[in-house]
């Protein structure tokens, strides 16, 4: 007999549609993105995926320069961070040498595990809250796609929740174990248990968003911030050299499981990630430009000045696959 965990059906980006509401706001440029919570204040709800195809250090200027939330990855020599100037974000794994080190200047440590809910989270979280400046540092943990998850990590003491369990567009966790939930589901479920433990958790949703639409879901389906990997990737400021196929330049992009990291860590794990190649797209300014256009105009047709106010008037609505070819006829005709 199948046991599930109940008979909801879990939903993803492109099960659902916004509906309009009444809009009282005159022009897009009454809309203020700008996002506070317990990570920093922020001109965008946005933060970088830390990936070795995305992250480093002319990427972080570019993203701290628009004062946009960026995280280093885990797999940076120290000495790489001596290069960014401005506060700094870091991913780690389990290694507690390399933690010790990065708690001496980090203001934000995101534990970067496949799997938030285990007990190797907890130990980093009190491993990192005993260093010296352990106390001051700003906890992202995860991933998670569960309530259970999120309760695990916010009683572990985490200040933020990274919710994101095999929906990323080059994660294949769930094709190798069978195991995730659909993303948009799982950040409402999230959202929900760490509004009802009320500590005033930020709740990150990383994974599945191709599109400023999916980023716009997020934060309406309760996100405050959105971690963004394949959107950044291929911009003139992430790490890697420009690779021209069919005489279109194209940059790397790959997971942080993939058998290209696993190579170069010299470690023979099953690979629960992919590696492929991205077309360019220009400056990151350029795609900030456009997804903050994007999300004012999203704000506008709910109504809304701000995140707070989006969030208040937003409803949902499930679609058929009919509803969902309606709205995307350019990219299923292969006109993108």
């Amino acid at each position: 007999m199948l046991r599930f965990k109940n008979d909801q059906t879990y939903l993803t980006f492109d099960d659902v549609a916004l509906v309009p509401k009444y809009n009282p706001v005159s022009s897009r440029s009454e809309v203020n993105l700008t996002t506070t919570n317990n990570l920093g204040s922020f001109a965008l709800p946005l933060v970088s995926s830390p990936m070795d195809q995305v992250s480093g250090p002319e990427f972080h200027r570019a993203l701290w320069n628009r004062n946009v939330l960026g995280i280093r990855h885990r797999f940076q020599t120290l000495p790489d961070f001596d290069k960014q100037d401005a506060p700094v974000a870091v991913a780690v794994g389990v290694d507690k040498d390399f933690i010790s080190k990065v708690c001496s200047f980090a203001d934000i440590i995101c534990i970067d595990i496949a799997h938030g809910h285990s007990n190797h989270t907890k130990d980093i979280i009190s491993f990192i809250r005993e260093q010296p400046r352990g106390k001051q540092i700003k906890i992202i943990a995860g991933s998670v796609a569960t309530a259970e998850g999120t309760k695990f990590c916010i009683e572990s003491g985490a200040d933020a929740i990274r919710v994101g369990v095999s929906s990323g567009s080059i994660c294949v966790t769930r094709l190798i174990t069978g195991f995730g939930v659909p993303q948009l589901s799982a950040l409402s479920e999230c959202v929900d248990e760490a509004d009802r433990l009320g500590r005033g958790t930020t709740v990150i949703s990383d994974g599945g968003h191709r599109t400023t639409g999916d980023v716009v879901k997020s934060l309406a389906a309760g996100a405050d911030m959105v971690m963004l990997g394949s959107m950044f990737a291929g911009a003139d400021e992430t790490p890697g050299d420009v690779q021209v196929v069919n005489g279109v330049p194209h940059k790397l992009y790959r997971g942080m499981a993939s058998k290209d990291i696993n190579k170069l860590l010299n470690k023979e794990n099953a690979a629960e990630g992919v590696s492929t190649l991205v077309k360019t797209k220009g400056s990151v300014n350029k795609i900030l430009d456009e997804i903050a256009w994007g999300l004012k105009s999203a704000f506008t047709y709910a109504g809304a000045r701000n995140l707070k106010e989006f969030q208040n008037n937003v409803e949902f609505i499930r679609i058929s696959t009919s509803g969902y070819i309606e709205g995307t006829p350019h990219i299923l005709n292969g006109k993108q």
